[in-house]
Formats: structure tokens, C-alpha cells, sequence
């Protein structure tokens, strides 16, 4: 089986045409190109439980931080157009003690915005619609806490939900991109249990240079840590 499958084009309420880029990773062909210090695999294993998986490892090596790991999935020959991106998926993000991020943006700035003198560190909204993941900062007065971030909003211990509720866990990411608003909605869930952590209703997007939903990738400026992502669909609203 294909991992791109294009639905067919059906008509929408504002007179758009829908596309549906599934991306079931039941194939060995990897759909995320890598760059930097990482690995990216597809898992297809029909007796394992982390079945039609997509890996992301970063290498055990100090300099990740400089430039840092990074994965993309470039969907700009489908969305560049899209006056709306509907976007689901599972991820497991790890709590590393540094950043590790997934996020969705602009693929004309996010593909090359991690290879800078300051690496992975300055891979923070440039071009970003929306980021989850994992920060370490000062928080608390402590320099080396981590933390969960959701598009530039830190989720520690100073506030009801702890990283722990976020990080090194399966999420569910349910997304709605205006691209023409720049406005983005999503949700944030428990996938083993349900419950919702997150819900945004209608927030800016994360970089303002952002014009287009277009990309999701992964990077990370820490050492050997393994990022998945799964059952991911992307609907567009042409």
C-alpha cells in the first residue's frame, strides 16, 4: 500500500474542493526527508503494537545541539494553494532534558531555518503555525527543568498541566488551519485515556511570517531520543 493516498476531490461547503494526504506509514516508502544528526524510519511490524509508526532518532552525539536533528513531510505541491488544512495525528515526544518539537508551518522557511550558527536552539516559531513539545529553560528559578510548550505557551509546573500530563506519553493533535486568518484551532488529548489537556479556539499563528500550511516536521538539540508519529491525515480545503 501506497503511504500517500489522495482522496477524491468533493465539494465543500464554501466551495472549495477537499483532497485527503493519508499518510498510514504501512509502506516502506518514507515519507519525511531527513537532515542533520537523525534517522528516520517507517515501522511495519503487523505483530507489533507500535505498528505503522514513523521513527525519528536523533544520534548520540553531543553536537545534536549544533545544528540539531531534523525531519520534514513537505505537502506544499498539495496545500500551497489551501485556504484551510485540516490536520490529525498521534505523537509520542520524549521528556528530554532540552527541545524536541513537532510542528506544522510554512515549508518555504521551515526547511532551512534549523541549520543557523545558533542550531537547534534558534528552531523555535520561524515559520511555525503550531508547535508541541518539550523546553528547557528557566522556570521555577531552575535552569535545566523541562517543560512542555504548545505553540510558545509553557505547560510546567506552575500552571495545571504538568509536562508529565504531555510529555513522554501518546498525544492526539487535532488541528483547523485558516490559512487565509491566520488563525489556528486544535486540540490536545490523552490518546490512551482521552481526555482533553488542551483546546484553542481561533489563536494566531505561532510565526506571523507564516503564509501557508505546507510542512509538519520534527527536530530536536538533544541526544539520543526517539520521537514517533502516527496515524496522520491532512485534509485540504482548496
Amino acid at each position: 500500500m501506497a503511504a500517500l493516498c489522495l482522496g477524491s476531490s468533493s465539494a465543500w461547503a464554501d466551495d472549495y474542493t477537499t483532497q485527503n494526504a493519508s499518510c498510514d506509514f504501512e509502506s516502506t516508502q518514507t515519507l519525511f526527508t531527513t537532515d542533520g544528526r537523525v534517522t528516520g524510519t517507517n515501522v511495519v511490524d503487523p505483530n507489533s503494537s507500535t505498528n505503522h509508526l514513523y521513527s525519528f532518532a536523533s544520534a548520540s552525539n553531543a553536537a545534536n545541539a549544533t545544528p540539531g536533528a531534523f525531519a520534514y513531510y513537505d505537502f506544499s505541491d498539495l496545500a500551497k494553494t489551501a485556504a484551510k488544512v485540516d490536520i490529525s495525528f498521534d505523537c509520542y515526544i520524549p521528556q528530554a532534558a532540552g527541545q524536541v518539537k513537532v510542528s506544522f508551518g510554512d515549508a518555504s522557511i521551515r526547511k532551512s531555518s534549523i541549520f543557523t550558527t545558533k542550531g537547534a536552539w534558534s528552531y523555535n516559531n520561524s515559520g511555525a503555525i503550531f508547535a508541541i513539545g518539550s523546553e528547557r529553560g528557566k522556570l521555577n528559578g531552575s535552569t535545566n527543568e523541562n517543560y512542555a510548550s504548545v505553540s510558545g505557551t509553557s505547560y510546567g509546573s506552575t500552571t495545571t498541566l504538568k509536562a508529565n500530563e504531555l510529555l513522554g506519553l501518546w498525544v492526539s493533535v487535532s488541528a483547523t488551519v485558516d490559512v487565509e486568518g491566520k488563525k489556528v484551532s486544535y486540540t490536545v488529548s490523552n490518546k490512551a485515556t482521552s481526555a482533553e489537556l488542551i483546546k484553542i479556539t481561533d489563536a494566531a499563528f505561532y510565526s506571523d511570517a507564516a503564509n501557508a500550511c505546507t510542512q509538519l516536521d520534527i527536530q530536536t538539540g538533544v541526544n539520543s531520543q526517539t520521537v514517533y508519529i502516527d496515524n496522520l491525515l491532512v485534509e485540504l480545503n482548496l
